[in-house]
């Protein structure tokens, strides 16, 4: 049979498969990063640092900041302080829904009695 390929399309050929392995050591790269950090401050004219050491020492700055928070007890606190104001708004909307506009009332009466106390008062 007749082919006629260059008015049907292209022939499928055989693909070459180039696959190059990457393998990615988080210790040596923070290595040569303190390498080239302590090169720098100990000659800052033979050394060049780049915009990806640059970006490695961000990256380490942002993980150990983050192991921190997940340590520190201060998360427990933001946490709690994000409870007590859901709870406050999901009451203040209860109360709203039972009293009325009267109990936005009292909200603008107890606020400012609050930030005196809480930010004027020493």
């Amino acid at each position: 049979m007749f082919k006629f390929p260059s008015l049907f399309g292209r022939i499928p050929r055989h693909q070459k498969f180039n696959f190059e392995p990457r393998f990615y050591d988080a210790q040596k790269e923070q290595r040569e990063a303190r390498f080239t950090r302590i090169k720098y401050e100990t000659d800052p004219e033979s050394a060049q640092i780049t915009a990806d050491d640059v970006k490695t020492r961000l990256a380490g700055s942002f993980k150990s900041a983050r192991k921190l928070a997940k340590n520190n007890e201060a998360g427990m606190s933001t946490t709690m302080m994000r409870l007590l104001i859901n709870l406050l708004l999901v009451l203040l909307l209860i109360a709203w829904l039972q009293w009325g506009n009267v109990a936005l009332y009292m909200l603008l009466l107890i606020v400012p009695v609050y930030a005196w106390f809480r930010f004027f008062k020493k």
